[in-house]
């Protein structure tokens, strides 16, 4: 599996509408003038990178930025595509919006139902020959034409041009083919986020795996702003993930792209992530000094603070209850999700030297003021490069076992001293790849199912027990209490009174008496022993799930019946 973000055309120095400049992001300042023709030059740059995507050679190539442009279109980046280029699939869904029926194989028949009104995206010129049956073995997955058109208007209304960037997964169609199950279709593919099932076509395949169930695939390019839209964002794509799935099993999963993020610990996407040897999260509440410190400095770089500048304790706050809210989605779902290895996929210039000169403009200060060099590039105010782990390829090691990974930054000094594109890399992200063999998926065994399951009933019944025989002697406490009160009150009520009194006095109606400052007490102390025991227990059942293996919780929670492994541990 490999991931590629493309650099749309679009996306190179455009002119931002909303400030009327180009945003430092997509400026390339250390691209000279006369080397911008040779590096961003679509004539130079786009056959590299397809040369790049054919030579690769991976059975899924999950792409970000990727521009199409629409069927009328006859300019040098978005001209009009043959259908030859795409499958039958891709084909339907250029037509418009499709209704899915499913047969009795559970493949989808994918039938128009809508007309556009205005005319398809489709590939650029310069990437179909990656799509053309004739000479190559790839297919696409696409979003469809209604989301395409979403950003279309965006970039319409921010950029000036009607184009479609978007993700796609490209596949070799002679090893995988496309699967669909009724449940997927409540989710459509995004422009970020493209998941596609896919299952293994009989090409010399052993029978275990051609029989095995599908393995997922996403492309996503998660928001470049936002901590909370990029969690959202994964969450949907893990949710698409379970719903794709035929089994109770989570199956075979990975998600590569541009996740805009470090995935540092500290940080809120972090939190997807397995760790070995660890057991559940703490709550905010309890977390170390040091992890704390961690989650302050994320925090701070997630919303972008100036240097030395700490959170809001309203904003840091924020961060744990999603923090905790992503660890509890994990631990409730029973995910176990790992990152390959890679290094930094993104060089360019460091965004926090910049300073002000004495007329108040940016400018750049120099990270050694007496560096020399003699290269034309260079003899501005020197600048210096930062590097950023901004792509990753996520998986299920359940399921998944790596193999191998393509080198990043750490081994391309090229790039790491003159940025990124240059006139060897022709994109500004490091694309990036794995190898995997697929597992099968391990289950428990009938006699570890009945253990654990057992383990479990048996913290039921002890704890039903333990309450039950509380609340026993407290009611039997309770009615002796009562008990002496009634007793009380009789003898208060047969005392004799005056008799002239009693003849004037009109009879009294029968009330309930209040209860003695005994039986007040009692309650009180009765209700404080139940309550401790419900929060011991409460812990007792949260150290038991928590010192239990993914496959245990997901028997567990089979056996509950829908109730998570956690609600059980918080409710009994």
């Amino acid at each position: 599996v490999a991931s590629f973000n493309l650099l749309a055309p679009l996306y190179v120095r455009p002119i931002d509408q909303r400030t009327g400049k180009v945003q430092p992001f997509a400026s390339f300042e250390w691209i000279s003038e006369e080397d911008s023709e040779a590096i961003l030059g679509n004539d130079m740059r786009l056959p590299k990178l397809l040369k790049r995507l054919q030579d690769c050679d991976s059975d899924f190539i999950c792409v970000q930025e990727l521009q199409l442009g629409r069927e009328e279109m006859t300019c040098e980046d978005d001209v009009k595509n043959d259908e030859s280029n795409y499958d039958h699939t891709t084909r339907q869904q250029k037509r418009g919006r499709t209704s899915r029926k499913e047969d009795e194989g559970g493949q989808i028949d994918i039938q128009p139902t809508t007309d556009q009104t205005k005319p398809l995206f489709v590939l650029p010129t310069w990437i179909s020959p990656l799509v053309n049956v004739d000479v190559s073995p790839y297919g696409i997955i696409l979003p469809e034409q209604a989301e395409l058109n979403k950003i279309a208007e965006r970039n319409v209304r921010v950029l000036q041009a009607d184009a479609a960037v978007t993700n796609a997964i490209f596949y070799k169609r002679d090893k995988w083919r496309p699967y669909t199950n009724s449940k997927s279709y409540n989710y459509s593919n995004t422009t970020t986020c493209v998941v596609q099932a896919f299952l293994s076509v009989d090409n010399g395949m052993d029978q275990s795996e051609k029989d095995a169930d599908p393995i997922m695939i996403t492309s996503i390019h998660l928001d470049a702003q936002r901590e909370e839209k990029r969690v959202q964002q994964l969450l949907r794509c893990l949710e698409q993930t379970i719903a794709s799935s035929s089994t109770p099993y989570i199956p075979p999963l990975i998600i590569a792209g541009d996740y805009n993020a470090e995935l540092f610990r500290g940080s809120c996407l972090y939190e997807f992530l397995s760790r070995d040897g660890e057991t559940e999260e703490p709550v905010a509440s309890s977390i170390d000094a040091t992890k704390t410190q961690e989650m302050q400095f994320e925090c701070s770089k997630a919303l972008r603070l100036p240097s030395n500048t700490s959170p809001s304790k309203e904003e840091m706050k924020s961060w744990y209850e999603l923090h905790d809210s992503v660890a509890n989605y994990v631990t409730d779902h029973c995910w176990t999700l790992k990152r390959i290895d890679t290094g930094c996929t993104r060089v360019a210039y460091d965004h926090d030297e910049e300073v002000s000169n004495e007329n108040g403009d940016a400018t750049m200060k120099p990270k050694d003021e007496t560096t020399t060099n003699s290269d034309s590039t260079m003899e501005q105010l020197q600048r210096s490069m930062a590097q950023w782990h901004l792509d990753h390829i996520v998986y299920t090691p359940l399921t998944l076992t790596s193999l191998g990974k393509w080198a990043t930054l750490e081994d391309d000094h090229h790039s790491a001293k003159f940025g990124l594109p240059n006139r060897i890399i022709p994109t500004d992200h490091l694309p990036i790849a794995a190898s995997f063999r697929r597992l099968r998926h391990p289950r428990l065994s009938k006699e570890e199912k009945d253990t654990v399951v057992a383990a479990m009933d048996e913290i039921n019944n002890r704890h039903n027990l333990e309450l039950e025989t509380i609340q026993t002697e407290t009611d039997r406490v309770k009615e002796e209490l009562e008990q002496q009160q009634r007793l009380k009150d009789e003898q208060q009520s047969a005392e004799p009174e005056n008799t002239e009194v009693q003849r004037t006095k009109k009879p009294k109606k029968s009330k309930k008496s209040r209860p003695s400052p005994e039986i007040i007490q009692h309650v009180r102390d009765s209700r404080a022993r139940i309550k401790q025991l419900k929060a011991d227990q409460s812990a007792e059942r949260h150290k038991f799930i928590g010192c239990k293996s993914v496959l245990e919780r997901m028997e567990l929670q089979h056996s509950l019946g829908g109730r998570s492994c956690r609600q059980w541990a918080e409710d009994g």
